[in-house]
């Protein structure tokens, strides 16, 4: 563990994963296993600091993903941590960026590559049905992010100054600089189509009700009141 060490203490708050230390007789293939501690309590991981620390937990539970688990048990082992933590918001966010660190800066080969795929394809899934509905003061959601834009008057700049010989906003590489911006380079169809439909009051319209209130909520934090988008009812 290097630095780091292992606290016997209150459980962590919003736990991401199931944890279970090493004597429990209900251990299965999905489970993150707790070593070096003869008590009850679950352990917490901790830096230097007293700071938790999810990423210890991640390569832990990145191991069973990836080095434990058949191609078609990961699906499952993500639901069965998804279900069970305390703070499905939090689980999407952290989980969905630390695969993504982990993939850009590990060496992987085509087994893990199909792996990476196949977690990929899970977090795309629980996205398009729950992430909507799940409250949270940070934007994750494409469609919420290209409304914040859009309600910061970003699109309507980039569009006028430097796009301005395209007739609309499907344009590719209008979509492919939005999707650097935002942080996610591999949505750029996604964004294209997302943009084309802004402000068209269709069912895929970033300036729809529940883009609005997220960027509303998010926007707050920093005091700032709509002023494009559509005030949600």
């Amino acid at each position: 563990m290097n630095n780091w060490n292992l606290y016997a203490s209150q459980r962590v708050p919003h736990n991401l994963f199931v944890m279970k230390m090493v004597h429990h007789t209900d251990i299965n293939d999905f489970d993150i296993v707790l070593t070096g501690w003869s008590g009850d309590e679950p352990l917490i991981y901790k830096n230097p600091k007293g700071e938790i620390d999810n990423a210890i937990l991640f390569e832990q539970f990145r191991d069973i993903i990836y080095n434990k688990l058949q191609f078609s048990q990961i699906s499952n082992c993500l639901d069965y941590h998804f279900e069970q933590c305390e703070n499905k918001k939090e689980f999407l966010d952290t989980l969905k960026d630390s695969f993504e660190v982990y993939h850009l800066t590990s060496q992987v080969d085509a087994y893990s590559e199909f792996q990476y795929k196949k977690v990929k394809a899970w977090f795309a899934e629980v996205e398009k049905d729950d992430i909507e509905n799940l409250p949270s003061n940070r934007l994750t959601v494409v469609n919420h992010k290209i409304a914040l834009l859009y309600e910061l008057g970003v699109i309507d700049h980039l569009q006028k100054e430097y796009f301005s010989a395209q007739s609309n906003r499907t344009n590719t590489s209008f979509a492919k600089l939005i999707s650097e911006i935002i942080g996610q380079p591999d949505s750029a169809d996604t964004i294209r189509k997302n943009l084309s439909n802004l402000n068209t009051g269709s069912k895929n319209d970033p300036n729809k009700s529940v883009s609005v209130t997220h960027v509303k909520t998010f926007l707050s934090q920093f005091g700032i009141d709509l002023k494009r988008l559509k005030q949600p009812d």
